[in-house]
């Protein structure tokens, strides 16, 4: 990992006249044994970059911008080949055969190049077609098809930071660089997560959904930080209190998932109106609520919902 400084980041591959987007890949594959294939987007691409991976043992594909094509590449004008079926391709490759430039299209067209793919073989691939509302199958090229495959993880992970991001409105960069990494830590405790779910056969719709998933961190989290508190402070209180008043008292934290089952503190009140219970598969009413998690839960002799809510089966 290497975090971006400004222009001191990449000096001396600056220096030698390389972009910034170039000068990243470099940098990161400093580490790397020769042989990877390495898979970048539009931002990175450029021919040179590519040249040069190649002469370091590397091999790429990714997305490019137009403007950054050679003016020797000469594709059918654009205006006509949007006029062609969706996944037409058309491929260009260089003398030597060490760089192709492949032009598909799908909703609109796509530049892809590639040291180690052509537009030798292609398959077909499922997508939704707006004019029809319905999917159809569209033929589409192997660099297409294997960029598509590498690059969905971290378009993934991109898309998943972008939910409920811990974000804090400051302009220094130190803030936003651990924010940003605690959020990089959740994302891809989640995906454990649902990875050890899902090979535990639990149903898709009872897997927790990032958010979900994000709240449950944070209230457990909160609920052992604010146990530890109250523990510290507790005895500490003890200890200036008379020796005839300190005594232990008998309600003892519950165990919760969260604030219902991680060690949160429940208590039970009334109130003068009834409301169901909300303890699954209850249908009485009652006046009895639980003061932590504040719902009515029923707390009689005969029957003891509040106990059984807070209590994992």
């Amino acid at each position: 990992m290497v975090v971006y400084q400004g222009d001191t980041t990449f000096s001396e591959l600056r220096a030698q006249g390389f972009t910034l987007g170039e000068s990243v890949v470099l940098k990161l594959c400093d580490t790397l044994a020769s042989g990877h294939h390495i898979y970048f987007d539009r931002y990175f691409t450029t021919v040179k970059l590519a040249e040069i991976l190649l002469e370091k043992g590397f091999h790429c594909t990714g997305t490019i911008q137009r403007n950054r094509i050679p003016r020797n590449c000469q594709f059918s004008p654009e205006n006509e080949f949007k006029k062609k079926d969706r996944g037409t391709s058309e491929t260009l490759t260089r003398a030597d055969g060490t760089i192709a430039l492949t032009r598909w299209l799908d909703n609109k067209p796509v530049l892809i190049v590639s040291t180690f793919y052509a537009n030798l073989s292609s398959d077909q691939c499922r997508r939704w077609s707006k004019r029809d509302k319905r999917y159809e199958m569209v033929s589409r090229p192997e660099a297409v098809k294997h960029y598509n495959q590498y690059m969905g993880g971290v378009d993934m992970a991109d898309r998943m930071l972008s939910v409920c991001p811990a974000r804090a409105r400051t302009r220094k960069w130190t803030i936003r660089f651990i924010s940003h990494m605690i959020d990089l830590a959740v994302c891809n405790a989640w995906f454990q997560f649902r990875d050890q779910q899902k090979d535990s056969r639990v149903p898709a719709n009872k897997i927790l959904q990032l958010r979900d998933f994000r709240l449950r961190l944070g209230e457990s989290m909160a609920a052992k930080n604010a146990l530890s508190s109250d523990s510290e402070s507790c005895s500490d209180f003890e200890d200036l209190l008379p020796k005839h008043l300190n005594r232990k008292s008998g309600i003892k934290p519950i165990p919760s998932d969260a604030f219902r089952y991680h060690k949160a503190q429940h208590l039970v009140a009334y109130t003068a109106t009834q409301n169901r219970c909300r303890k699954p598969k209850c249908q009485k009413t009652t006046t009895a609520y639980c003061t932590k998690c504040l719902i009515y839960l029923c707390s009689t002799i005969k029957r003891n919902c509040f106990l059984e809510f807070h209590q994992k089966s």
